[in-house]
């Protein structure tokens, strides 16, 4: 897997702008760069969690142990002491904006992250692709676990062939089916659990987390035919008023298209939808996906994982884009986005279309907020919980 662009000769010019990675295995720049590493009591180890970020970047995130003069310094003695043109090897990287004053301190702090351009492995490489998932499962796991909270007691099932992790099980009672997000092949396994603790505690109820299968090895409709698979063994334990779907980011995707195969094979939808920065738009025609690039520091373009995801199929069916499809008849519905999220376009255009349809649809946009909110700690998290919370009550109790 490459993160920025490498370079591969000592003589071959490398900047500030290429990746840390980049600068590892760069013959000249590498033994320099380690040598750096060592003045400061650092290893390769201990930046392997920022390994594809732009050397420029460890600036802000040292905390004052590193100086742009240090790493002008270092360029000029990986380049032989020759300054090299920042465009012959820099990676196309958006510029960040402004952190806003408008938000909480810890969404401020949250938006100072820097944004990670990943680069994919050959459409047809297997095996690479398994190796870039195990790589970001790994990096997800090392930069968003601390903002992951949650003491939720966690039962391991199979549920119609699918592993399905069950959360805060009661006998009776609703609950909520949890489509977890990532770009639908990120996210599987142990962090199908762990990532689905903040959302249990917001649904108030037993959660059942699913382990959906992912490309590589498993595309479409794989995810998504497990998906219906451990619903339909929802109908038998609960009545369709008991039962919550809910998903974020690509667990979006999964849960809108959930809905429209439900309507499809004739099964009864459950008692309401929450969408979170939902991906259903494969095609990414929006505006947002030209205008929030840059603004979003969590999230860039997808088309890549998309098609990887869709094999042969068309992206635009709405099993892959709910957003084009019939959504007469759909349960109601909770959308949330912000002013930086790059589906904020997919969000508002399917609260259009909900509306239009005649259904009960809520909208909810956070100043600044990018894709997946603020990383879980923040007030408008919080926020966003309650509001969750209080949609998910009022169709409960409606039911």
């Amino acid at each position: 897997m490459k993160f920025g662009r490498r370079a591969k000769a000592a003589d071959a010019p490398i900047t500030a702008k290429n990746s840390i990675a980049d600068w590892l295995a760069h013959p000249a720049g590498g033994p320099a760069f380690r040598a750096l590493l060592a003045e400061g009591g650092q290893t390769e180890e201990s930046l392997k969690p920022v390994r594809m970020l732009a050397l420029q970047r460890l600036v802000p995130l040292s905390k004052g142990m590193l100086s742009q003069e240090r790493i002008d310094a270092l360029v000029l003695a990986a380049n032989g002491g020759r300054a090299p043109l920042e465009q012959a090897s820099a990676p196309t990287e958006p510029e960040p904006l402004p952190v806003p004053s408008s938000v909480s301190a810890e969404a401020q702090e949250w938006l100072q992250l820097p944004f990670v351009q990943l680069e994919y492995p050959a459409i047809d490489d297997i095996e690479a692709w398994a190796a870039h998932v195990d790589e970001i499962d790994a990096y997800i796991r090392d930069r968003f676990s601390q903002f992951q909270g949650g003491d939720a007691a966690v039962v391991e099932r199979e549920v119609n062939g699918v592993r399905t992790y069950v959360l805060n099980e009661e006998p009776d009672g609703p609950i909520t089916l949890h489509i977890h997000g990532g770009a639908l092949m990120y996210g599987g396994g142990d962090l199908v659990a762990s990532m689905a603790q903040g959302n249990a505690a917001a649904y108030g109820m037993t959660t059942w987390a699913i382990d959906y299968r992912m490309p590589p090895r498993h595309p479409y409709p794989a995810g998504l035919d497990d998906c219906v698979a451990v619903y339909r063994a929802l109908l038998e334990i609960r009545e369709p008023h008991e039962i919550f779907v809910a998903g974020g980011s690509a667990g979006g995707n999964l849960a809108a298209a959930l809905i429209h195969r439900l309507k499809d094979e004739g099964l009864a939808v459950p008692a309401a939808l929450v969408l979170q920065t939902p991906e259903i738009d494969l095609t990414e025609s929006g505006d947002a996906f030209a205008a929030n690039r840059g603004a979003d520091n969590i999230l860039g373009s997808l088309m890549t994982v998309n098609r990887l995801y869709a094999g042969d199929h068309d992206l635009a069916h709405p099993h892959l884009s709910p957003l084009f499809g019939d959504l007469t008849g759909f349960p109601p519905t909770f959308l949330q986005s912000g002013t930086r999220d790059m589906y904020l376009s997919n969000t508002v255009r399917m609260h259009r279309k909900l509306r239009e349809a005649g259904v009960d649809a809520e909208l909810h946009v956070w100043e600044a907020m990018p894709h997946g909110g603020f990383g879980g700690a923040s007030p408008e998290d919080r926020e966003l919980n309650d509001e969750v919370r209080r949609f998910i009550d009022k169709h409960r109790s409606a039911a």
